[in-house]
């Protein structure tokens, strides 16, 4: 049993059930939960996470390539990385700024637009695939940047869209499906969605076309991306190839998301429904349902699926509900929340040492981790 994850979500259970149960506590609880997130994310051993190891030590000087990928790195991840080579090459330094970064904008989203905040926290390691921020850096740092732009906009600030751009160019020179996650949030901003049952009738078709095309190789449907040359869409390629994924195409893991999505817009105030942040996680599960067969699909839709934090603690703001209603939710949220609870608990104890996610066993920076199988199996 890799016990840090599992005394992480209890804590985290107890911090948001105190805020559900006493609302004024909001604020003591959220600031409790983010103190332990952060001390969990930055000050673990680097080792920790697929790539941490690699993006690591390129970062701190151990030595003076990232990886065996004959691609190269973005420009800016570059001149994010010269900086702490050559002016702070410490590993701590590195790890925390990473995480303040990454982090920075989702906290003042949950502060600003969440009543129950603590709630949000929770549902990031309870319900997201929350282990791409312990992977993915550079993808992570570029969506960062991008979520500056989406709150620029909900802000309703001034020169919104210059600005969003311009930070999504940004962010491109950080990681390339900068560009994708771009064109789909500004796709999710133009749709207009009037009424509960289009989204409730989305997800169900493309749950039952998604489930029909995982009959088929859904991989040959991409040749065609592959033929193309683009710097936007070379990462995307690599995400289809890469195998490590599997165990996605279980068929009680690809309708999770569509049940969870299905509980928030059958339940979710009228007038929210058609706010950007839910249209964003629509369009995440939708893609989800459609190529839940794609092996790294969780990569792919990453950015959309964030959204789960924010419109998931949404439900328990709902005061126009009947009673009778009411009393429904809270027994279906129950039963998601103890159900994910034990998924979680169960991979967290059974899991696999040579999973190319590398997550377990957790260790701390200052713990002896030279037999994590980061550095036993690493490339």
């Amino acid at each position: 049993m890799d016990f840090p994850y599992i005394i992480l979500l209890f804590i985290l259970l107890f911090l948001a059930y105190q805020e559900w149960k006493y609302p004024q506590s909001s604020k003591y609880t959220f600031r409790c939960a983010c103190w332990i997130v952060f001390i969990f994310i930055a000050f673990r051993a680097p080792v920790v996470g697929a790539d941490t190891w690699n993006y690591y030590r390129y970062a701190t000087g151990i030595r003076n390539f990232y990886n065996a990928d004959s691609r190269e790195l973005e420009p800016l991840y570059q001149l994010y990385n010269d900086f702490f080579r050559k002016y702070c090459p410490i590993g701590i330094v590195f790890m925390s700024v990473n995480t303040i970064i990454i982090f920075s904008p989702i906290r003042y989203m949950l502060k600003k637009y969440c009543k129950y905040k603590t709630f949000g926290v929770l549902t990031f390691f309870l319900i997201y695939n929350y282990s791409l921020y312990f992977v993915a850096l550079r993808q992570i740092l570029s969506l960062s940047i991008i979520l500056w732009g989406v709150i620029w906009i909900i802000e309703n600030k001034k020169y919104k869209w210059i600005i969003f751009i311009a930070l999504s160019t940004v962010a491109w020179f950080m990681h390339t499906t900068a560009a994708v996650v771009t064109v789909i949030f500004i796709i999710a901003y133009l749709i207009p969605i009037k009424k509960r049952i289009i989204p409730i009738t989305a997800i169900c078709v493309s749950a039952i076309i998604g489930i029909i095309l995982g009959k088929f190789n859904v991989l040959d449907a991409f040749g065609f991306i592959a033929s193309y040359d683009l710097s936007a869409i070379e990462r995307i390629n690599i995400y289809l190839e890469n195998q490590d994924l599997n165990d996605s195409l279980q068929l009680n893991i690809v309708l999770r998301a569509s049940v969870i999505a299905l509980l928030i817009f059958s339940f979710l105030e009228e007038k929210r429904i058609n706010l950007w942040f839910s249209k964003v996680y629509l369009l995440g599960v939708i893609m989800y349902n459609f190529f839940s067969s794609v092996p790294m699909i969780n990569r792919m839709i990453m950015a959309n699926t964030l959204f789960v934090i924010f419109v998931f603690p949404w439900l328990l703001e709902n005061n126009y509900l009947s009673q009778r209603k009411k009393y429904l939710l809270h027994t279906l949220l129950f039963i998601v929340i103890l159900y994910f609870t034990r998924s979680y608990i169960i991979s967290n104890t059974s899991y696999d040492l040579t999973n190319e996610q590398r997550m377990h066993p957790y260790y701390f920076f200052f713990e002896d981790y030279h037999n994590h199988p980061s550095i036993l199996y690493s490339r």
